[in-house]
């Protein structure tokens, strides 16, 4: 998996698309990413977001995390 594009605007207005290189699917139950909010150092994360259970990137596709 890559991180293809990350974008920041305003607010709550930021997203993170992962990008699936391989020929297969590729479940994420077993990942997770950091969290950090405004004004924090960067040094460590405050937790952890799990993804949906069962969330898969299909092969040759991207998967989007947003605020709704």
């Amino acid at each position: 998996m890559i991180i293809s594009e990350i974008a920041e605007g305003s607010s709550n207005n930021k997203y993170i698309e992962i990008f699936n290189p391989t020929g297969i699917d590729v479940s994420l139950d077993e990942y997770a990413y950091p969290n950090a909010n405004n004004g924090h150092t960067g040094d460590t994360h405050e937790y952890w977001n799990d993804f949906e259970s069962g969330a898969v990137i299909a092969a040759g596709a991207t998967y989007v995390v947003a605020h709704p």
